[in-house]
């Protein structure tokens, strides 16, 4: 008996030990050489809980907090036809990658310029910003720089947004799709094929859903659509780059109704906007520059706006703003380091509240997300590694909560659904597959506790395999089409309490499954078996529009309505002088006096080779010699007659045909010359045709004797 009672406290012992060091391990940070070389999203992190609700030193207590997730999910399914896709994904781009990955490509660039000009500064001109000096040339300015500042200058020029910064797309930051109950129908609101669509949402047996496409509604859009938000007045607003749009939702016979109502255009990007729960004509804006703007649909001016003051150096300029639900007039500012409460019954000059959850974060992680909780005093805000939920009573310590999401991507999409006083928190970044669903119950009206792990549920990647895997022979570009970034995430329930997650991909493709079946669901199962069934009609309508599309005829589009009105213009009349050439040149008039100057360097050796010895300058005056050459002509006598006959050695005497001429070692060798002589030498070299003799038969005589 002592026996098993010494064995069962060394057991216990040693189940202390590792859950203390196991303890100690999770508390303290990352060190910062395992940060910086190894891919440290996946480290588990410690699921911090300021409350005491168990007793933390017993190891049985503390392995029942931290169970798997309690319910099961099915397979997702497509909730809507394909979209047609734009040109961009034919190339094999993804439209939310787009911008990173042509900055990246800039940057790269402008990295290899910058390293050459590094390696090799001594041999470069150093070029100040003082030296640069500006002329006006034709109304142009202009400056001289050195080459390579010229082509760093020529890369920025080709930046699409000088203002972003940052490895993923954060103007998709807070979901592109919600869902709202008006009445008792829930009504989900999406962009799709350039269109804001609001439909009802018909529950059918085995929680599968379907769209009442006859009784929705859809409204133009301007651009892309990178945010939408609702209050509880049936209003949502669309954040576009440089506008916001207010729409008005209602449910009337039986149909939806959907228009626009307000619109705000800014020169700067906005980053975030948010309506306001009980004031229906207030919002608030905020944009790259930090300015927050609260604005009345009434008025042409916003009612009050400052500039956020920025205490520290921040890597990008990402922000997040929230009215805050229990109180209309706080409103909840974001940036990648602390949370900022604000009041708009003031001038906005500063915060009234700042909280910072940096202490409990890795050195690498910065704040991502922002969602509202349930409770009106806590947010669950995400980073880059983990999800936290802050309290805004406790300003020490505000932290109360703490998940890892093991996400490799910065989260940029939440949503939250209550019921029955439990609270689902949904969070997914943009990649396909990272998605995850925390499960936060509150214990009393104030005390929140996770009793469970963060679930990461089956992605349509899932769907997609365990379809082929069944013999299923679907098209291969479905994969490169459903792996494409996440943008929109919403939930919803159905009469029977089941809870459904939708999600919507950058080409406007959503997929909903179930996520609270209370029994464990297999591959075999009805509710999968429907999944692949959906996913296979999916692919048929896909291929479908494949054949509609239209060939590539135009690599770009520039408006040429300059050009047509100055063809168009009778008025206008070229006027063209053209140059007056002749053949009479003027400059090759030389005076004698000049050309008596010139000087023949080359001569005497030149006629040296001939022995001809220049003749002796002429003392006669030219008209001398005019006069007596006419007296001559008057006596009739010749000059031939005159002067005897005496030979001289004339230039023009044959000479040999390989008599070497004068020429340079470095002048090359006239080729029809030589060609002339190998010719010759050929010809002199070819043997004599001889004609044979032949030999006559001469009859040989015969020998007679006697003779």
């Amino acid at each position: 008996m002592n026996e098993k009672c010494s064995g069962a406290t060394t057991n216990q012992d040693s189940s202390q030990k590792s859950l203390s060091r196991a303890e100690a391990g999770l508390h303290g940070k990352l060190k910062t050489r395992y940060v910086k070389y190894h891919p440290h999203y996946l480290v588990c992190g410690y699921n911090l809980h300021n409350t005491k609700y168990a007793n933390y030193t017993d190891v049985e207590s503390i392995m029942d907090l931290y169970q798997e997730f309690t319910f099961n999910c099915d397979l997702p399914k497509p909730l809507l036809p394909p979209a047609k896709l734009p040109r961009c994904v034919l190339r094999d781009e993804d439209p939310v990658l787009e911008l990173p990955m042509a900055k990246s490509l800039l940057q790269n660039r402008i990295d290899r310029i910058t390293d050459y000009c590094e390696k090799r500064k001594n041999g470069l001109v150093r070029f100040l910003k003082k030296d640069l000096k500006w002329s006006r040339h034709y109304g142009e300015a202009r400056a001289t720089v050195p080459k390579y500042v010229a082509d760093i200058a020529e890369l920025v020029e080709l930046d699409p947004d000088l203002d972003f910064q940052g490895k993923y797309n954060w103007y998709y930051t807070g979901g592109t799709m919600k869902t709202l109950l008006l009445g008792a129908t829930n009504v989900l609101v999406f962009p799709y094929a350039n269109e804001l669509v609001a439909t009802p949402i018909v529950h059918k047996e085995s929680s599968l859903l379907k769209p009442d496409l006859k009784h929705a509604s859809k409204y133009s859009m301007d651009g892309a659509l990178y945010e939408l938000r609702h209050n509880n007045h049936g209003c949502i607003l669309g954040r576009y780059k440089n506008q916001c749009v207010i729409y008005c939702i209602s449910y009337i016979d039986n149909k939806v109704e959907i228009f626009g109502q307000h619109k705000q255009s800014s020169p700067i990007a906005y980053i975030s906007a948010d309506l306001n729960s009980e004031y229906r004509n207030q919002y608030c804006t905020v944009d790259l520059d930090r300015c927050l703007s609260l604005w009345d649909i009434n008025k042409v001016n916003p009612l009050s706006t400052n500039v956020i003051p920025q205490t520290q150096v921040l890597d990008d300029k990402w922000s997040s703003i929230h009215f805050q639900q229990s109180d209309p007039n706080i409103i909840v500012f974001v940036d990648r380091c602390c949370l900022h409460y604000m009041d708009t019954r003031t001038s906005l000059e500063k915060p009234q509240l700042t909280l910072c959850p940096k202490p409990y974060l890795e050195s690498c992680e910065n704040l991502c997300l922002d969602i509202p909780s349930r409770n009106n005093d806590q947010r669950y805000i995400g980073s880059y590694h983990n999800l936290l939920m802050c309290d805004s009573r406790s300003s020490k310590s505000p932290v109360i909560q703490k998940w890892t999401h093991q996400f490799q991507s910065p989260p940029c999409v939440g949503n939250t659904f209550d019921r029955d006083e439990k609270e689902f928190v949904v969070i997914c970044s943009q990649l396909t597959d990272e998605v995850s669903i925390i499960l936060n119950t509150w214990v009393h009206s104030d005390t929140p506790h996770s009793f469970s792990l963060p679930y990461t549920p089956p992605s349509i990647l899932q769907t997609l395999a365990v379809s082929q895997s069944r013999g299923k022979c679907l098209d291969p570009i479905m994969k490169s089409r459903i792996e494409v970034s996440n943008v929109g995430c919403a939930m919803g329930a159905d009469t029977e309490g089941h809870i459904s997650l939708f999600l919507q991909n950058s080409l406007n493709d959503i997929f909903y499954q179930c996520i609270t079946h209370e029994t464990q669901l297999d591959i075999d199962s009805e509710m999968n078996i429907k999944a692949y069934l959906a996913l296979e009609l999916w692919e048929r309508v896909m291929l479908s529009q494949r054949k509609t599309i239209k060939p590539l005829l135009l690599s770009d589009k520039i408006s040429m309505e300059h050009v047509h009105k100055e063809l168009t213009n009778k008025k206008l009349r070229l006027k063209y002088e053209r140059e007056v050439w002749t053949l009479y040149r003027s400059n090759w008039k030389q005076s004698v006096e000049k050309l008596h100057s010139y000087v023949d360097i080359l001569a005497p050796e030149l006629l040296a080779v001939w022995e001809i010895k220049e003749e002796p300058p002429s003392s006669a005056v030219p008209h001398q010699k005019v006069l007596s050459w006419l007296e001559k002509a008057a006596t009739g006598k010749t000059e031939d007659e005159d002067s005897e006959f005496t030979p001289t050695p004339s230039i023009f005497t044959p000479s040999p045909i390989n008599t070497q001429e004068l020429i340079s070692v470095s002048q090359p060798l006239d080729t029809e010359y030589n060609d002339d002589i190998d010719l010759e030498q050929e010809v002199i070299s070819l043997p004599e045709k001889t004609k044979s003799l032949k030999k006559k038969n001469t009859k040989k005589k015969k020998y007679i004797s006697g003779f």
